[in-house]
């Protein structure tokens, strides 16, 4: 269990990491979003194309849709220049015009909708007619999120959902907060832009005293049960090592035994505690996020999980220290007296 946890631990960073590094697999395939405010959607767009670093900008409305049969869902409609905005598509491909849309996995299942399908939905009051083509990565909603073109809504449609937020792709090296900062002292004050990673930052930040504590918690476990198993094996073996003193076996050899013993099970446990705690991590994700949570989990490298190691070795070795020297001090004619 303490090298299960430690596993999970890393594999909750690499997915961490994996997350922050590709914010598609959140369906947010932009670096910067910003609420216009009362500047408006045109003048904030403007306002970010302006700024040095930003290699792309568009526009992002979120609204609430409706199936022929009443069902509700989310919607959002990307402005142009949504392909330099990819989505995480694993199954068919991103939409690339107007008319065509991808859904997220639950949106497929909670309606018995395929890839390839067309549908008409109600937005604003208004028909929209869309072609099935993808099926993207949607952590949120239980995936139950439809996307595409703006062009594709009608314009009085577009015209009651409004512009939206604005969305920006940074070039490599830019520095967000510098950004940030400057788009709302350019604006003075009337919008807000917030960095996509953050809040996953943030989530990272309030989970890791959980999980590191958790894991602490099972060292410290794993250090008295090692210890006490130890402890009673060398008790039983009592006899097998006043036999091996009596035929010459030095202290320092009971020593080795009895290390070697402690070491023969932080062995076990790194070779199966390694695969389990990445099975388990990933069915814990999956439970957690039925609609997505296989797509964006992440799994640590060799590198990473070479650090149980290290950690296996420490606790074997202060458990196996002080049965090692009770057994190493047995006197030879005291226990085998009654031979």
């Amino acid at each position: 269990m303490t090298v299960i946890t430690l596993v999970a631990g890393l594999s909750m960073e690499a997915t961490y990491d994996k997350l922050i590094n590709d914010p598609a697999l959140r369906a947010k395939p932009w670096d910067v979003r910003v609420d216009p405010s009362a500047l408006g959607t045109a003048a904030a767009l403007g306002l970010v194309r302006g700024e040095r670093g930003v290699t792309s900008a568009t526009t992002i409305a979120e609204f609430q849709a409706a199936l022929p049969d009443g069902r509700g869902l989310q919607a959002r409609a990307v402005g142009a220049g949504v392909e330099r905005f990819p989505y995480a598509v694993p199954e068919g491909r991103m939409f690339a015009g107007p008319g065509e849309a991808v859904a997220g996995r639950g949106f497929y299942d909670s309606h018995g909708l395929h890839i390839g399908d067309t549908i008409t939905l109600r937005a604003a009051g208004s028909p929209v007619r869309i072609h099935l083509v993808g099926r993207h990565v949607e952590p949120d909603g239980d995936g139950n999120v439809v996307i595409f073109s703006r062009s594709t809504l009608p314009a009085a449609a577009a015209a009651r959902i409004g512009g939206g937020d604005v969305i920006a792709r940074l070039a490599p090296g830019t520095d967000g907060r510098a950004l940030q900062r400057d788009l709302e002292r350019r604006s003075g004050s009337r919008v807000s832009a917030e960095l996509v990673s953050d809040d996953v930052r943030q989530e990272r930040a309030d989970v890791r005293p959980i999980v590191y504590g958790s894991s602490a918690l099972l060292i410290a476990v794993g250090l008295v049960n090692l210890l006490t198993t130890l402890l009673l094996v060398t008790r039983e073996r009592a006899r097998d090592f006043g036999i091996l003193k009596a035929v010459g076996l030095t202290p320092r050899g009971i020593l080795a035994v009895v290390n070697a013993g402690g070491a023969v099970l932080g062995l076990i446990a790194i070779v199966f505690g390694i695969p389990a705690g990445i099975l388990i991590f990933r069915a814990l994700m999956a439970a957690m996020s039925p609609s997505e949570g296989t797509e964006i989990v992440g799994t640590p490298g060799p590198g990473a999980l070479a650090l149980t190691i290290p950690v296996v070795l420490v606790v074997t070795a202060l458990a196996s220290s002080l049965p090692a020297r009770r057994a190493a001090a047995t006197s030879a004619a005291a226990v085998l007296r009654a031979e």
